[in-house]
C-alpha cells in the first residue's frame, strides 16, 4: 500500500466521522427535545439511531488509528514517533 492510498483512506475515514458526528448530534438533539416536550408520554426506541452513529464514529476513529500506525511504519517510525533502527545502524 503506498502513502497516497493511505492518505486517501485517512481522508475518507475523517469525512465519515464528520458525517456521523453531525447525524449523532441531530438525533441527540431530537431525543432531548422529545424528552423535554413529552417525557414519559413518548414511546422511546430500543433501537435508537444514537447507537448506530456512535458506533460508526468509534469504528472510523479506530480505522484512523490503524491507518496512522501503518503510515508511521511506512515512514520508518514506531508508534511513539521514534525512528526505527535498521540493521547495521
Amino acid at each position: 500500500m503506498d502513502k497516497d492510498k493511505i492518505w486517501q483512506a485517512q481522508l475518507a475515514a475523517l469525512r465519515e466521522i464528520e458525517v456521523n458526528l453531525a447525524s449523532l448530534a441531530k438525533v441527540t438533539k431530537e431525543t432531548q427535545n422529545r424528552i423535554r416536550d413529552r417525557g414519559l408520554e413518548h414511546n422511546h426506541s430500543q433501537n435508537h439511531d444514537c447507537y448506530q452513529y456512535a458506533m460508526l464514529v468509534w469504528k472510523n476513529s479506530l480505522r484512523l488509528a490503524e491507518l496512522k500506525k501503518l503510515e508511521m511504519e511506512l515512514k520508518g517510525y514506531d508508534t511513539l514517533g521514534r525512528k526505527i533502527k535498521q540493521e547495521g545502524d
